[in-house]
């Protein structure tokens, strides 16, 4: 018996030893890094809080949305959930604050955006804008029109709740009122204990929905943090936060079915996904380590780094390729960087809590 104790000692200790050893590394601990800037950057005046996701036009509008107000503390004029506009066509100007107007019933104030997606409606002006929000501990997509006859307003014309709406991160518009959507936790409103322990102990509770005028599906469940999510041609691409992961599926384009699911290391903790519709990559901003990121969470820290990528695809979606855009130590630049976008040989970085981050490529 104390022969097979022994053996049995050893084998936990093996095992927790390199748990403890990627948890150590996921914290930071030892962990080197060089900043890495993809050309001449700057910050763009007009956002102090908070740029979590970027959603851009084909002729440049990007659309940002204010984030998570909850996570750190703001100047108290900045607490209230905003929609940014900025217009790759004139980088050198600031980026502005939309006005929010519309149904009477929408309650502005306690407005809380997170992810968000855009559908261009076919030869006109309008933009619609599905936007994930938080409002009062109740998870909805709001839905949102932009006119470019009206340049600094947005109408808000719909509020979409569901009861499979229950911790949602990020949409992902197919068509006028269909899109998919991520829950990345389970218990968000349901128990805090049940929500720190999900978190902590990574359990596998985040999935994959679609919401086709007024039904919802869930159409993957069990992962693992579950945050972007994005469309690309006749695919659907998930960011799984909690394991490292970018995952694809299949999508039949006229049903919106999902199958072949494949999954590929990223080496990162991905956020929002985005697309290069000029070359194909695959745009991901990236959490190196999760400590600072808690740290300036819960306001103990200011100093967090922020990380994109780009990930290539080969077609026949076995190979991946991983290369970082952009490193930054949280003293230069952005902290925490959420989402990355592209157009035309320019960046715009978003972030979690802080500002919103521009670069022009080098020799574009």
């Amino acid at each position: 018996m104390g022969y097979i104790r022994s053996i049995l000692v050893t084998v936990l200790l093996a095992y927790f030893s390199k748990q403890f050893y990627f948890w150590l590394v996921d914290m930071g601990v030892g962990v080197p890094y060089n900043n890495v800037y993809p050309g001449k950057c700057r910050i763009i005046p007009g956002v102090e809080c908070g740029s979590e996701k970027i959603a851009v036009t084909s002729d440049g509008l990007a659309f940002i949305t204010s984030g998570l107000r909850l996570l750190t503390s703001c100047n108290v004029k900045y607490v209230q959930g905003r929609l940014y506009l900025f217009d790759f066509s004139h980088p050198e100007k600031d980026a502005v604050q939309l006005e929010i107007y519309g149904q009477s019933q929408f309650d502005l104030k306690s407005f809380e955006p997170h992810g968000m997606d855009i559908y261009e409606v076919a030869e006109t002006n309008l933009v619609q804008v599905y936007v994930v929000n938080h409002a009062n501990h109740h998870e909805s997509i709001e839905v949102f029109l932009y006119n470019r006859d009206a340049p600094h307003k947005i109408e808000h014309k719909e509020t979409i709740r569901d009861e499979k709406f229950v911790c949602l991160n990020d949409v992902a518009v197919a068509s006028e009122n269909k899109f998919f959507a991520t829950n990345c936790l389970k218990y968000c409103h349901v128990n805090f204990l049940f929500l720190v322990m999900e978190f902590l102990f990574h359990m596998k509770t985040a999935n994959v929905l679609f919401y086709d005028n007024g039904n919802t599906k869930i159409i993957d469940d069990g992962g693992l943090l579950y945050n972007g999510i994005v469309l690309h041609n006749n695919h659907v691409l998930v960011a799984s936060n909690g394991d490292g992961l970018m995952i694809t599926y299949d999508r039949d384009e006229n049903t919106n079915e999902l199958s072949n699911r494949q999954q590929y290391f990223i080496g990162h903790h991905p956020d929002n996904i985005d697309i290069n519709k000029e070359t194909g990559e695959i745009l991901i901003g990236t959490h190196k380590t999760t400590l600072p990121l808690l740290l300036a969470t819960f306001n103990k820290s200011d100093l967090v780094g922020g990380t994109a990528i780009k990930v290539k695809l080969d077609r026949s979606l076995k190979k991946v390729e991983v290369e970082e855009i952009l490193h930054d130590d949280g003293r230069k630049f952005v902290k925490g960087i959420a989402s990355v976008v592209y157009y035309k040989g320019q960046y715009l970085f978003g972030s979690v809590f802080d500002k919103l981050g521009y670069c022009k490529v080098n020799n574009d």
